[in-house]
């Protein structure tokens, strides 16, 4: 009986190991941590990437949104979301609980940011996914706004190099890009908005002041993203906020 009794708790603790070790394999993708974050003022901020993340792991996504304000103000920080723009407001509130990084994060990230008009960030000239792939863990990423004109920027520092890309508002052929793909605010920015032109602009413009000077700016979140090898189902981090910038004038 005794003899009996220790083969069954062996088979019992065996089927534990198994189940626990099938938890273990669930894709995690590491997030960006929030203290991997600095900004300055409305036009600047630095990005740590993690040196190391999951094998499911396959590039960052960044998504954005702009937002059109009669506000102006140096500080960006989550306390001026309400007077900026009361979407913005709304739009943080609804990503902040996603914002965990101890938490695993089974929704489509994706399909999240585009419900509620975020499209991914692009490059001028370049494919954004291929420069933050697996070559960018442990990157540093410098994130400029030149004010008040320019064209914004993201530098690329890792393993002793520096490369500068000029951002470039999503490449989707989904909607026109007026007056074109700069991170500019301009006349056509802010009065051709329909869902075939600027969809990347929000346009609910009950926080704009008659007469008064139209601002925009541009609210940018940060995922990791995979593929889970086993179901073939994308996997993403949680998301973590890098800035709202104050756009350039066009």
């Amino acid at each position: 009986m005794v003899k009996k009794s220790g083969k069954i708790i062996f088979i019992l603790f065996a089927a534990f190991f198994l189940w626990a070790c099938g938890i273990e394999d669930v894709p995690f993708l590491d997030p960006v941590p929030d203290g991997n974050v600095r900004t300055q003022m409305n036009h600047r901020a630095w990005v740590d990437l993690p040196p190391y993340n999951d094998v499911t792991f396959s590039h960052f996504e960044i998504y954005y949104k702009i937002y059109l304000s009669s506000v102006l103000t140096n500080a960006t920080s989550p306390a001026e979301f309400p007077s900026i723009h009361p979407q913005l407001q709304a739009d943080f509130n609804a990503v902040l609980p996603h914002m965990d990084a101890t938490t695993f994060t089974p929704i489509n990230m994706h399909n999240f940011f585009r419900g509620r008009g975020f499209y991914l960030l692009e490059l001028q000239d370049h494919h954004i996914r291929e420069v933050l792939s697996s070559s960018a863990l442990g990157a540093s990423l410098e994130f400029f706004f030149p004010l008040p004109r320019g064209n914004p920027t993201m530098t690329v520092r890792s393993s002793g190099t520096t490369v500068t890309y000029t951002l470039w508002r999503s490449d989707t052929h989904l909607f026109d890009l007026q007056p074109d793909g700069f991170f500019r605010n301009s006349l056509d920015l802010q009065e051709n908005l329909d869902e075939h032109t600027n969809a990347d602009v929000d346009r609910r413009n009950a926080h704009l002041i008659s007469g008064a000077p139209v601002y925009a700016y541009v609210a940018m979140f940060i995922v990791a993203a995979g593929m889970n090898h086993i179901t073939h189902t994308p996997v993403y981090s949680s998301p973590t906020l890098i800035h709202v910038f104050l756009m350039p004038d066009w």
